[in-house]
């Protein structure tokens, strides 16, 4: 009798280990995979693979996803107490947050807003009026090169032809939208 009562202790025992939140620390963060590997802050030999979760819109794999730093401290719960099925939901350091959309993003605060779309981004201040958005920062960059070549051929063409200036267009992966000017 003692044994099966042994054995029905161990059994509870073991599953209310899983049925709590866990402080764990992270020790490896996969972006692409949206995963945190963490180490038990209690049982270090015990080291669970968990699932960052986005602040989503109906199931959706959309949303906000907080990215904790590496070696901070974050909480863990397991979905029906399944240690396979771990997933953050509490954080202690945050290194970045990760935005996964489909649609435009806009931040705004204080009259200012960053709208970020299929376009580029763009920046506009308290005017209402956009100061910078990469498609025009492409288109007028291509014209200032045009100018600027029109004006070399002029100096060349004159006599006695200007000389001394030499002019280097702006590469083309600058001026495209697959090269992101920083």
């Amino acid at each position: 009798m003692s044994s099966l009562l042994s054995t029905i202790k161990m059994l509870v025992r073991k599953e209310m280990e899983f049925s709590e939140p866990t402080r764990a620390k992270v020790i490896r963060v996969d972006e692409s995979a949206l995963s945190v590997t963490v180490v038990d802050t209690a049982d270090e030999q015990a080291e669970y693979d968990a699932v960052l979760r986005s602040t989503s819109i109906a199931g959706a794999e959309l949303g906000i996803v907080p990215i904790p730093a590496v070696g901070s401290i974050v909480i863990i719960e397991f979905v029906d107490s399944n240690p396979s099925q771990a997933f953050v939901s509490k954080f202690s350091e945050i290194e970045k947050f990760k935005i996964i959309s489909e649609a435009e993003i806009v931040l705004e605060s204080n009259g200012h807003s960053i709208v970020i779309d299929s376009e580029g981004i763009k920046y506009t201040d308290t005017t209402g009026e956009p100061m910078v958005k990469g498609q025009s920062l492409i288109n007028y960059l291509s014209g200032l090169d045009t100018v600027i070549q029109s004006l070399l051929t002029w100096a060349a063409s004159v006599s006695p032809p200007l000389s001394g200036v030499a002019h280097t267009p702006v590469a083309n992966d600058i001026l495209s939208n697959k090269g992101k000017i920083s």
